[in-house]
């Protein structure tokens, strides 16, 4: 099984090389770009070995603590390459990849075509804007928003506007960065990242109930958790 690099997914994808087909979907996403931002590319933002991100990033654990999934429809904010929401559509009813980066979008589709038709199906993927998620009302019972608080500007106003996508009684799980020192080559620089104490007084204002953090369970990262209680 052979790795591509960077630069050969993206003429992959603008002449639709009929080589997609050889190489396994967790292969490319493991290994491929992977911003995770949804706001704004970070070259900064660990995109080494599947090995290296899977050790800090526990993305098993972070979806175990989303809860069941099954039957339920997911929003993945900022799905860069897909590496949540490919994990997800295994379990999920349906996951929604979110991104405001077309090549992004275009890159889980074609990753997406290496699925069996059952798991394709459950992966859709929306072209969002910077300041809205383009959610329906009260359209998805949990959205995720991974590696990417950090470059949403308005964060309260943008949390407000994702809070009416989701159910009454839905999640909402932000999993981001420390403030302590980590490797440059896997966080951000300190300015694209957001302490729990802001992201926990954010949630408050804008009316999420049930705020849970957990600071213990990754090296890196914090994970919390929310309901949206209208």
């Amino acid at each position: 099984m052979r790795l591509f690099p960077m630069y050969l997914f993206f003429v992959l994808i603008g002449c639709q090389h009929a080589e997609h087909s050889h190489s396994s979907v967790r292969e490319l996403e493991e290994h491929g770009h992977d911003h995770h931002d949804g706001m704004a590319r970070n070259g900064s933002v660990d995109t080494n070995s599947s090995e290296g991100r899977f050790a800090w990033q526990k993305p098993t654990l972070v979806i175990e603590k989303l809860g069941d999934l099954n039957g339920k429809t997911i929003a993945d904010i900022g799905a860069g390459t897909g590496y949540f929401t490919f994990r997800m559509s295994s379990e999920a009813d349906k996951v929604i990849a979110i991104d405001i980066d077309p090549d992004m979008i275009e890159l889980i589709n074609v990753f997406s075509n290496n699925l069996d038709s059952l798991q394709r199906s459950r992966i859709e993927t929306r072209l969002a804007v910077a300041d809205n998620p383009r959610l329906a009302i009260h359209e998805v019972d949990k959205a995720i928003i991974i590696n990417t608080i950090g470059y949403i500007q308005d964060k309260k106003a943008y949390l407000r506007t994702l809070k009416r996508g989701i159910k009454p009684d839905g999640t909402i799980m932000i999993v981001d960065f420390k403030m302590k020192r980590i490797p440059a080559d896997i966080a951000p620089a300190p300015a694209n990242r957001v302490s729990i104490l802001d992201i926990e007084n954010m949630l408050v204002e804008d009316g999420y109930t049930d705020i849970k953090t957990d600071d213990r369970s990754l090296d890196y990262q914090y994970i919390i958790t929310a309901r949206n209680s209208l």
